[in-house]
């Protein structure tokens, strides 16, 4: 017994919606494993409604329509079965088009900018002569073209400058005269004249390859140039040869809501239409794909059920196939009518809630969510109890760790943690707390205190947290500071000597002092140093002061500070007379050393040095400088010398500073310049 029938045959030739002047065409299908016998059939409508026009059952896999039933110029419809030993009949395979007429150009439905286009048809055997017919009525009630007696060697007719098409829908067709009779008239094909054909439309939404849980899509694109109507294509074939939209839209439509589609992957494009009807090229093929499959519940994992967890457990559970992104949920009732929380999507198997909730029986649940979208049933719930949370370990913060202090009574902080009221700080001389000198449970929330008065020594502390019921963390790690009161030594100053005589901006020098790191420096003209320049916190044991002072007698001291703070007294002052600065050698600026200059006065020019009131220049053709060619002493503060007219020649120059007392510096090095 064989009751399994064969697979459907695919048609092989003619090619769906071919044409073809043959009336007597040739239908081949590929070859059906275990087929015996395959029957085709011709129909004259897609729906395959009444007779079939031709219907054959062969030994072959292919069949030529036979002479008595030649087709008639038309539209036809052929698809084919396969028939296996048993005789079980395959289902029928897809339906191809097909197109008996010896019409070749414009073919039908077409459209072009050409108003004077060319028509040309298939040579018929045995034509005397052929007829064409061009009207812009579908039943050629009256013609724009009509021509008789084409003789039969012409296959083409080319329309007249005179006979211009205007933009338009036009329909022809044509007859054959064969044995002195005229032929009936082909089926009638159309073309378009138009001005302009549209552009491609741009789409826009949905993006291709976005996978979606609507399966009710809304799609949108860009209008195009020339676009008035569009026609939209939906389909499960990338090639659109069966579509499940194909839809022209009213005038101006850029969006289209699809019609319910089946899961699955589909491919969609449109075509702009202008005024007349003329498509444009169609858009670029984009896809999407309908998902409305949800995931499965994912299995919980932690906590288990009716565990107990304390403070702010992490909940977790197994992966789902499909799933994207999950969602948690927690309430204190088990129908979830007044969520607690509800989690974000997450991309995790775990999660910990932002905040802890107050202690007690809470019902926790998750759900996935695919990467189209759809979100799938809630778990089954699970209880936990949550506990009042142990409190972690503090960060102590101040005194800093290894600080030294010079306040007996120093304040000690720390940062708050999770779960902790009430904090107890330990203060001990010995790194393991063997004794315990200060023992202090603070009230709730205090996260600082101020110790007892302690002595000078090395001190270590620690600091634990305990929770509302009084439970105990686990202590800080430990941290030192040193308590030393005591200060420094005063420094022994160096230089200047006592009762010294200087010149200009002195440098102060003084003697290290043991533990010290940082030292402070005045210089008063009072002896009881009412009004001191003063530099504090310098690292180093010499300073000079940047302000030039005015000459005078001065008095200076310094005294030093150590790393807990303590200052020493000051050491006794020093006396010290400044007389005016000598001014040091001016650096030359323009013009350039070894420049060559068309300017016969050029302007001579050098930098400010500290004590320089004045300025000496001379300018010489000789670098000895023994009888200066011009020399000037200039008005205070002046930077500048331009020259009287110099021949041409080569000139050495230089520049001297002068003090408020004329007591002059020394010259500066000598540059030179050319006058071309």
């Amino acid at each position: 017994m064989d009751t399994q029938s064969p697979s459907a045959p695919v048609l092989y030739r003619p090619k769906d919606l071919s044409v073809t002047t043959d009336t007597t065409p040739s239908l081949r299908v590929i070859k059906v494993k275990d087929a015996r016998s395959y029957r085709f059939q011709v129909w004259d409508n897609a729906a395959f409604a009444g007779d079939p026009l031709a219907d054959a059952l062969q030994s072959t896999y292919y069949w030529t329509i036979p002479a008595d039933e030649a087709l008639p110029y038309g539209d036809y419809f052929w698809r084919a079965q396969a028939v296996d030993a048993a005789g079980n009949p395959s289902a029928w395979s897809e339906a191809y088009q097909l197109t008996v007429s010896f019409l070749k150009r414009p073919q039908d439905e077409t459209f072009f900018t050409d108003t004077t286009p060319v028509l040309s048809w298939a040579s018929v055997s045995g034509a005397q002569a052929y007829g064409l017919e061009i009207s812009t009525d579908p039943d050629f009630g009256d013609f724009v073209i009509q021509v008789e007696d084409i003789p039969a060697g012409i296959t083409s007719y080319t329309v007249s400058e005179g006979d211009e098409l205007l933009p338009g829908v036009y329909y022809w067709r044509m007859r054959v005269l064969q044995e002195n009779v005229w032929d009936e008239n082909t089926p009638a094909w159309s073309f378009g004249v138009t001005a302009n054909i549209p552009d491609a439309p741009q789409l826009i939404s949905p993006d291709t390859g976005t996978l979606t849980h609507d399966p009710t899509p809304q799609l949108d694109w860009a209008a195009a140039a020339f676009g008035v109507q569009y026609r939209i294509q939906i389909d499960n074939d990338s090639r659109f040869r069966t579509p499940e939209v194909d839809s022209t839209l009213d005038v101006d439509v850029l969006t289209f809501v699809s019609p319910e589609l089946a899961d699955g992957r589909y491919y969609w494009r449109v075509q702009a239409l202008n005024v007349i009807g003329a498509p444009g090229a169609w858009s670029q093929r984009w896809k999407f794909v309908v998902d409305t499959a949800a995931p499965v519940a994912p299995k919980l994992s932690r906590p288990t059920n009716n565990s107990m967890e304390r403070g702010n457990p992490t909940f977790s559970w197994k992966k789902t196939r499909t799933a994207a992104a999950y969602q948690f949920q927690i309430d204190n009732a088990p129908d979830f009518a007044a969520v607690e929380y509800t989690s974000e999507p997450l991309l995790q198997l775990s999660h910990t809630m932002p905040e802890v909730l107050p202690p007690g029986s809470y019902y926790w649940r998750v759900r996935a969510s695919d990467a189209a979208g759809n979100w799938g049933e809630w778990s089954e719930h699970q209880v936990v109890t949550i506990l009042l949370g142990i409190p972690t370990r503090p960060d102590l913060l101040l005194p800093a760790t290894k600080s030294f202090i010079n306040d007996p009574t120093p304040e000690l902080s720390w940062n708050s943690v999770e779960f902790g009221v009430v904090y107890r700080v330990q203060i001990s001389n010995s790194s393991r707390f063997k004794t315990i000198l200060q023992d202090m449970t603070l009230p709730a929330d205090e996260l600082s205190c101020i110790t007892e008065a302690l002595e000078d020594g090395k001190y270590y502390w620690h600091v634990m947290a305990y929770n509302a019921n009084m439970e105990q963390g686990t202590w800080s790690r430990a941290s030192y500071f040193t308590i030393d009161t005591v200060e420094p030594t005063a420094p022994r100053l160096s230089a200047p000597t006592d009762n010294a005589v200087v010149r200009g901006n002195p440098i102060f020098i003084w003697g290290s002092v043991k533990g010290a790191v940082n030292y402070q420096i005045q210089m008063d003209d009072a002896l009881d140093f009412s009004s001191p320049v003063q530099a504090s916190t310098l690292k180093v044991r010499k300073h000079q002061f940047s302000a030039l002072p005015d000459p005078g007698v001065y008095y200076w001291r310094v005294r030093a500070q150590d790393s807990a703070g303590n200052w020493s007294a000051w050491q006794t002052y020093r006396t010290v007379t400044i007389m005016l600065g000598i001014p040091g050698k001016p650096q030359l600026s323009s013009p350039a050393n070894q420049s060559s200059l068309d300017d016969e006065t050029p302007d001579l020019t050098w930098d400010a040095v500290p004590y320089g009131i004045y300025y000496e220049v001379q300018v010489d053709d000789s670098s000895g400088f023994g009888s200066p060619e011009q020399e000037a002493a200039l008005a205070p503060d002046t930077l500048t010398y331009t020259t009287d007219p110099l021949p041409a020649g080569k000139y050495y120059w230089r520049v001297r500073a002068v003090n408020a007392n004329g007591e002059k510096g020394t010259w500066s090095a000598a540059w030179y310049f050319k006058i071309n």
